[in-house]
């Protein structure tokens, strides 16, 4: 290991080995959380970068502020997430950065962000009870990094590969190859699957299949057949105008909040693949990293925080503000549609795990996508 790396990785070392044994007995001790809770009032504010969604912003703004009075959330939510994780380098790079934790899907952290050592782990910051296995589906909670400490997610609903038109007979439309027909051309509106997103987790999760792979992410991307957008609310308000037949890979919030407002849109199930409906897991409202940043900005509203994000009363809030499914056993998902909820016999690719979206394989998808958009 280079000397420049070593001494980074002990740093990070001795910092979570401190952090780590601190939150043990801050677990163990209430009246020693209580001082913490206190702590963080008189901070008065966490600072939190996340994404663009007015539902999210409910659950990571609105109610933790209502549960945690005293603790002001500083919200930033740029209106892409390239346009974060590009000012995140940018400002840590310069040394001005300061934010306490970042809400945000995988791509950006564990392929960009995690590798410049711009975050530390969260798991020290995390109270027993919160990591306790018998609060979560599979007796664990789910990290998405290899090192299982840096980003652990609890929203995993099953991906809408798509949302149609409501004069598109989805019915018609059940193998992932159906999606290539030449009738689809210049129809399909989409966010740039190049930047971190949930259309990028698809699209790495296409690349990467052994059934479907390159060839078809090439073929789906062929010379501009789908058209690119920074919007995610103008896929929906297109798809739903009739201005484009198909939406690929929109997020749950922008599908609920159509719906919700009488749109008649209609969601693509899972699709056909080697013999299987396959599609992915994606989440991104409770994936929450913490900055590495010595000290922070606020740090006992980032343990607050962090701890209310995966608790619970902060669980049951995401899934009321976003409709998505949590992981914790002891929230009520019942009043979710059906198709955020995994079911038997369909095969999930958790597109948030960093065996997938490690660099090698981030770069390859990239690639191949920017080829296939030259490609006549």
């Amino acid at each position: 290991m280079k000397p420049i790396k070593l001494l980074f990785a002990l740093a990070i070392g001795a910092a979570s080995f401190s952090a780590m044994h601190l939150t043990q007995a801050l677990a163990q001790q209430p009246a020693d959380w209580d001082k913490v809770v206190e702590a963080a009032k008189k901070e008065g504010e966490i600072i939190v970068w996340a994404q663009a969604s007015d539902s999210s912003r409910k659950f990571w703004k609105d109610a933790f502020e209502k549960d945690n009075p005293g603790i002001k959330v500083n919200l930033f939510q740029p209106s892409n997430t390239a346009e974060r994780d590009t000012r995140v380098l940018r400002e840590w790079e310069a040394k001005v950065l300061k934010v306490d934790v970042f809400v945000a899907g995988s791509a950006g952290m564990v392929a960009r962000l995690k590798p410049a050592g711009i975050l530390q782990p969260v798991k020290p910051f995390l109270r027993d009870d919160t990591l306790d296995g018998k609060n979560w589906i599979g007796g664990a909670p789910v990290w998405v990094d290899l090192e299982k400490q840096y980003v652990m997610i609890a929203d995993l609903p099953a991906g809408v590969p798509a949302i149609a038109n409501e004069s598109v007979d989805i019915n018609a439309i059940k193998n992932w190859t159906d999606l290539l027909d030449p009738k689809w051309d210049g129809k399909i509106i989409s966010l740039d699957p190049r930047q971190s997103g949930q259309t990028y987790a698809f699209t790495l999760f296409l690349n990467a299949s052994k059934d479907l792979g390159p060839d078809f992410v090439r073929k789906f991307f062929k010379g501009g057949r789908v058209v690119f957008t920074n919007d995610q609310r103008q896929i929906g308000e297109w798809v739903d105008s009739g201005r484009m037949m198909l939406g690929f890979a929109l997020r749950e919030p922008e599908i609920r909040s159509l719906l919700s407002v009488g749109s008649k849109i209609k969601t693509v199930p899972a699709l056909m693949a080697g013999g299987v409906p396959q599609t992915v897991t994606v989440g991104s409202d409770s994936s929450l990293s913490v900055v590495n940043l010595n000290p922070l900005p606020h740090p006992n509203a980032v343990r607050v925080y962090a701890n209310w994000i995966y608790s619970k009363a902060g669980q049951q809030a995401m899934v009321d503000a976003t409709g998505l499914f949590s992981t914790r056993v002891d929230v009520d998902t019942s009043k979710l549609p059906d198709r955020v909820k995994q079911k038997v016999g369909v095969k999930y690719t958790n597109a948030n795990d960093e065996n997938l979206n490690g660099t090698e394989l981030t770069k390859a998808m990239r690639d191949n996508v920017t080829a296939a958009i030259v490609e006549k």
